[in-house]
């Protein structure tokens, strides 16, 4: 009995799946949303791939680089989970991947009835493509599996997926976690890296005699994105001010981590010995870097300690 290749029908930006139509055999490289009608699922093309109409900041390379080759060089299905809040770059490395990829992109970021049509849906495409869950843990509340089966490869073995989650938490399902099967890949975005925020700096901020005080006020946030940095330039910029006559205005938070405190002394053999002064304290700055450090002022528990002297690394100063 001859097999009857499901194909889709094409109206528009609307792809059906058609049994008996013969307009298009493939999906071509573009991406999609899964909608629904009364006659069942279908996806609509937004655009030919992810665009930005902004300079990306502290771009994932060698993530991606990974990602890419990593499809490249295997056969079966591939996850690949980024973990973070709002703002920390998550979204913007996801996307990425999807351009770098050239596959099909099916975008999920809304919960359905019955998520397990969806996942159905999703296995019946005869071709490879990526499945992209934007906030997956509220697409997928209370511990849903219904897409663990496809994750496995068990209904569709001849075309592969690669699942692409993004969550703002990790309180998702547990058999996803350690399951390098299913997510081979998870990355946890947090602050902006030191280098990540100079690059910001010097590319926005218009006045340049602000730019060590920004950098320094920066440092001492809670919360560092790009979203965050660029803000504050803005509002530098906008009222050709340092940040310290904002600070108190401004929607920020600074640093209420704890860390170990040692004091380093050279004694008069040169010999250089560490006491523990402080545990659990409050540090700031967040950042220390050898280049842009030397000269200013540490707070421990939100007091003046001092000025930094010398940084030995990233963690270390006298």
């Amino acid at each position: 009995m001859e097999t009857i290749k499901r194909v889709w029908g094409v109206n528009e930006d609307v792809y059906s799946p058609e049994k008996f139509s013969h307009q298009v055999e493939k999906l071509p490289v573009s991406v999609y949303l899964i909608g629904r009608s009364m006659f069942g699922y279908y996806l609509e093309k937004i655009e030919d791939k992810f665009e930005f109409t902004h300079k990306i900041y502290g771009l994932e390379r060698s993530l991606i680089d990974r990602v890419k080759r990593t499809y490249e060089g295997g056969s079966s299905n591939l996850g690949i989970l980024l973990n973070g809040i709002k703002g920390t770059g998550k979204t913007v490395t996801a996307k990425q991947i999807c351009n770098e990829l050239s596959l099909p992109v099916i975008l999920i970021n809304q919960a359905f009835e019955n998520m397990s049509d969806v996942a159905e849906f999703i296995a019946d495409i005869e071709q490879d493509v990526i499945v992209f869950f934007d906030e997956y843990e509220k697409i997928f509340k209370g511990g849903d599996d219904s897409m663990l089966t496809i994750m496995d490869g068990a209904l569709n073995n001849e075309f592969r997926k690669v699942f692409l989650l993004t969550t703002n938490n990790l309180r998702i399902n547990d058999n996803l976690i350690q399951r390098p099967g299913r997510i081979r890949y998870l990355k946890t975005f947090g602050n902006l890296t030191l280098e990540n925020i100079l690059e910001i700096v010097e590319d926005k901020l218009k006045f340049p005699e602000f730019k060590d005080e920004t950098i320094q006020f920066i440092s001492q946030l809670e919360l560092i994105t790009v979203d965050i940095v660029s803000a504050i330039v803005q509002e530098v910029n906008i009222h050709q001010e340092s940040p310290s006559n904002f600070e108190n205005v401004f929607n920020v938070e600074k640093i209420r981590g704890s860390h170990d405190v040692y004091k380093i002394s050279k004694g008069t053999n040169g010999k250089a010995t560490e006491e523990k002064i402080f545990s659990g304290a409050n540090v700031s700055p967040y950042y220390i870097s050898k280049e842009h450090s030397i000269g200013d002022s540490l707070y421990i528990n939100k007091k003046y300690f001092g000025e930094i002297e010398e940084v030995i690394d990233n963690h270390t100063v006298r």
